[in-house]
């Protein structure tokens, strides 16, 4: 029997090795030619994401997905790009599932208003804007067993309903989350100083709220009113007297409060907004830091700021808004300079809150100071007063601090002496002396100027 192997079988015959590396790198260019493909196809997707084809993205999404899925095997033996291809799945699994969601909740909402598909929710539309006097159903309405109820909420929603939009609910909880429900417990008489801007407030707000009936026409008050001036000289605490002392209701907002991740839902949350304030009038929304939203409009500015900050001045003042509903929007900034010159124009109540003149200063510093035992007489609170010049309201309080921590400090130093004192001495004027050395003021000549600047152009002057 002939023993001799059968060399046409052995491996390195049929295929040498130099033809194994060949066949192994053009596999290995075909996978990478798949995962481009992939990528191709994520990058249209994303296209079709951001323009709000949510079906047309997904359908990308998916059969990127299956590709990479299908080439994944073939490439963990190499590390990088093994790596890369991780960090693409994980940004695909996310896009599919966060595409999922919108898709899931624009269909629920356009259901629940009574669509059965997309083709029903676009007829639907041209047909309220070819009858305007049609009023869709009222998606808001969730007590259909009491039908006055439901002809005056549907009466308070129709500017909006005729346009045939459809606000989501999950963005009305998050306005409605921040409706101040507690009062801060600020009273406009904790408020020293600042007497233009509690009369303006108590014109706009209070005696309209009081007698309606006077403030119509001409005399209707203004819808805008914004507060600027240096730090720390009251301009929040202003709104915390309107939200405790005012009978309606206050939406205290912020940036946080308007953005989102999600393309499309900054300016549906400003729409929210505007739906919210109008059917909860008489309201008042409060930006803080307005300057942060809705400063001035750049070539070079992120699109999704641009589309906020035009829904913003559209349904403050555009053709959709209630001229009837009593909304105010208080704006508080440091830097007025820096508010887009639109906003300027909606908010035509300007009050400049300065720091304290002398006289306030005494008064502010007396007030605070009179609750705890002190010596001071009426002329070192004078004396005190001249030393704080550059000083902001909140400077002057931490100042007060300052000093009310002398008397402690005498004694703190000896730690088996304080368990023998019962009562600490009375702050003095010294103590003051030594606090002004340590807390310094933070207004600065500069600031002052260029804030009394534009008081002067575009402020309510007094």
């Amino acid at each position: 029997m002939n023993n001799q192997p059968n060399i046409n079988s052995h491996p390195n015959i049929n295929n040498p090795p130099n033809q194994n590396i060949q066949q192994n790198q053009n596999m290995m260019l075909q996978y990478k030619n798949t995962l481009k493909y992939a990528y191709d196809l994520f990058m249209k997707g994303s296209v079709d994401y951001k323009n709000y084809s949510l079906e047309m993205a997904l359908d990308k999404f998916e059969k990127a997905l299956e590709l990479v899925n299908k080439t994944y095997p073939h490439i963990v033996n190499d590390p990088n790009l093994k790596s890369t291809t991780d960090n693409f799945l994980k940004q695909l699994n996310q896009y599919i599932k966060t595409t999922k969601f919108q898709i899931k909740n624009k269909y629920e909402y356009k259901s629940s208003a009574g669509f059965a598909n997309e083709d029903d929710y676009k007829k639907k539309i041209v047909f309220i804007q070819n009858n305007p006097q049609t009023q869709p159903q009222n998606i808001q309405n969730k007590n259909p067993q009491n039908p006055q109820n439901s002809n005056s909420q549907n009466s308070q929603k129709k500017d909006n309903n005729d346009k045939g939009t459809v606000v989501s609910n999950d963005l009305r909880e998050k306005v409605l989350s921040e409706i101040v429900d507690s009062k801060p417990g600020v009273k406009f008489s904790d408020v020293v100083g600042l007497d233009g801007a509690k009369q303006i407030l108590k014109e706009i707000i209070i005696i309209p709220n009081l007698r309606p009936d006077l403030f119509t026409g001409l005399r209707s008050p203004p819808r805008g009113l914004l507060l600027f001036g240096p730090p720390g000289t009251g301009k929040t605490m202003i709104a915390k007297a309107v939200a405790t002392e005012c009978q309606c209701t206050f939406f205290n907002i912020s940036a946080s409060s308007l953005t989102s991740k999600y393309l499309g839902e900054s300016e549906k949350l400003v729409r929210a907004l505007f739906e919210l304030a109008f059917e909860k009038n008489p309201s008042v929304v409060f930006i803080d830091e307005i300057e942060s939203i809705l400063s001035k409009r750049k070539e070079d500015e992120n699109e999704a700021m641009k589309r906020l900050k035009t829904e913003f001045l559209i349904q403050f003042d555009g053709v959709g808004s209630s001229q009837d509903a009593r909304v105010l929007i208080i704006g508080a900034t440091n830097r007025p300079f820096d508010l887009d010159p639109a906003v300027v124009r909606r908010l035509p109540k300007r009050v400049y809150i300065g720091p304290f003149n002398k006289d306030e200063r005494k008064f502010f510093i007396k007030e605070i100071i009179s609750q705890n035992d002190n010596t001071i007489t009426d002329e070192q609170y004078g004396k005190i007063a001249e030393l704080c010049n550059n000083y902001s309201n909140s400077d002057l309080k931490e100042l007060c601090r300052e000093a009310a921590y002398e008397p402690l400090r005498e004694i703190s130093s000896n730690v088996q002496s304080l368990e023998k004192v019962n009562k600490l001495r009375p702050i003095c004027y010294e103590d003051f002396v030594k606090a002004v050395k340590k807390v310094r003021g933070t207004l600065t000549k500069d600031v002052l100027n260029e804030l009394m600047k534009w008081n002067n152009e575009f402020g309510a002057l007094n």
